[in-house]
């Protein structure tokens, strides 16, 4: 049984194998103006979003772990592709800011002052960050609390 993707495309394990040696041949890649980082940079988080639209969930991993391994220099672009890109891609984008931590909260504040309809998304992506860094301990504590005072 043949096994396609949304665009109809089918999926073999050639395909998977292709497209995860591409995103690794341009994860290896250096930026090829160094005085137009900015351009390639943006040309490079463009074309990772778009490849994860339409591939499994093992390369989409790979995709957000490459974007996340390039720090916080993608933040600005991952925000404005969150204004754009649907779908798995947008989810990727949001997933790789909030991996990211605590150093992309200034940009998203920045971002959301200045952009009312990202207001939402960016709050929404600091509460994921600030959740994410709440030792788990602290709920128990807090379940242990009411269990005990009920």
């Amino acid at each position: 049984m043949q096994v396609f993707n949304q665009k109809n495309i089918i999926i073999t394990q050639e395909t998977k194998e292709i497209a995860s040696k591409i995103s690794n041949i341009i994860g290896t890649l250096e930026f090829v103006d160094e005085n137009n980082t900015e351009f390639s940079l943006s040309k490079y988080i463009g074309y990772l979003l778009k490849a994860a639209e339409n591939c499994d969930a093992a390369l989409r991993a790979e995709i957000e772990n490459n974007i996340v391994s390039l720090g916080i220099k993608t933040v600005p672009y991952l925000i404005n592709s969150l204004m754009t890109v649907k779908g798995a891609a947008r989810g990727l984008a949001a997933m790789a800011i909030i991996r990211m931590g605590g150093s992309t909260v200034e940009i998203l504040k920045n971002t959301a002052s200045k952009t009312p309809d990202f207001v939402w998304m960016a709050e929404y992506i600091i509460n994921e960050i600030v959740g994410t860094q709440i030792p788990v301990a602290v709920y128990n504590e807090e379940i242990t609390e009411r269990l005990v005072a009920g």
